[in-house]
């Protein structure tokens, strides 16, 4: 492991499943891994809400996806997920 490397393919391979298995996730691009350290990985991804009817769902799912995303890889110490809509390219 090098820091600054992106996560090995399994490790990558269970947050894409993670992502794939949410509910509350409709749609993920982008996901990106990053080694902060040795005990450390940095997940950032752009998702599309399955059900976008409110900003407070919307908080509240993303953060319970955050944290089944750390039960699964608990190297995964840092996670943002960036709600956004299908059509966007950003």
């Amino acid at each position: 492991m090098i820091i600054g490397e992106a996560a090995m393919p399994e490790i990558q391979r269970a947050i894409e499943d993670v992502l794939r298995d949410d509910a509350a996730i409709g749609h993920f691009t982008r996901l990106r891994t990053l080694h902060l350290g040795p005990a450390e990985l940095l997940v950032a991804a752009r998702v599309t809400m399955a059900d976008p009817s409110g900003a407070g769902q919307v908080a509240e799912a993303l953060h319970e996806t955050e944290q089944c995303i750390r039960e699964r890889v608990p190297l995964a110490t840092v996670v943002y997920l960036q709600p956004g809509s299908r059509g966007s390219s950003e």
